[in-house]
């Protein structure tokens, strides 16, 4: 009986070491439910043992963490890949205060925010360049933000309106350039014609209108000579 009973405790201290051992090892390789499990052994076993509840209770909390961190990590990662960076940078942001420095989550939440950046970068450079006039720069970047936020209606109607005034001050050029070709050639009735032409696509541009006034004088003077 003495025997049996010396092996039995004996079996009981061995489970213990090898309790402890395991949970203490997995704690330090990160596995933190193996940690638990193999603390809650040592406890079935010394209920009162201070080191194995304070391990147990450190498993549990990375545990939450862990899994408040990989539903951040998710969100964070599907709404980069949904094209909505600015909700992406804040679930990383809170992945990142669940594990600080993660690499994975950091890396998404700066790639995120730089997304954020180049496209009110381009937002802003856009509506700059179409104030200014400068219609070919702001076509090239609304473009831009457009790569970001293809749905992006405010930059869609800027680009179209942009192409628009590009396309009227390209059909005035080329109207210009053939009133002022009839006008040197005396065809004083094309030359109107064609300025005519430049003012729908400019109303009121000084150029236009000063051809088309000394065309017009030409054709009365003309006109009363004739008579």
């Amino acid at each position: 009986k003495a025997t049996g009973l010396r092996d039995s405790a004996q079996k009981y201290l061995n489970d213990y070491h090898d309790a402890v051992n395991a949970a203490s090892t997995a704690y330090k390789n990160s596995d933190f439910a193996t940690a638990e499990a193999s603390a809650d052994k040592a406890l079935g076993i010394y209920p009162k043992d201070a080191a194995m509840q304070q391990l147990k209770a450190g498993a549990q909390t990375q545990t939450k963490l862990r899994a408040e961190y990989t539903k951040a990590f998710n969100n964070a990662q599907a709404a980069f890949d949904g094209r909505d960076y600015t909700n992406s940078v804040a679930w990383a942001a809170e992945a990142v205060k669940q594990i600080p420095n993660d690499s994975n989550a950091t890396k998404l939440r700066d790639s995120a925010q730089k997304l954020l950046n180049d496209y009110h970068d381009a937002v802003t450079a856009a509506n700059a360049a179409s104030q200014k006039g400068d219609f070919a720069n702001a076509v090239a970047e609304a473009d831009k933000a457009l790569v970001i936020y293809k749905n992006d209606t405010a930059m869609q109607q800027l680009k179209a309106g942009a192409q628009t005034q590009i396309a009227n001050q390209q059909a005035y050029r080329d109207a210009m350039n053939k009133a002022r070709s009839a006008f040197d050639s005396h065809d004083y009735t094309s030359a109107v014609t064609w300025a005519a032409t430049a003012l729908q696509k400019m109303p009121g541009d000084a150029a236009a209108t000063k051809i088309k006034d000394s065309a017009q004088q030409s054709l009365n003077a003309f006109s009363d000579t004739v008579k």
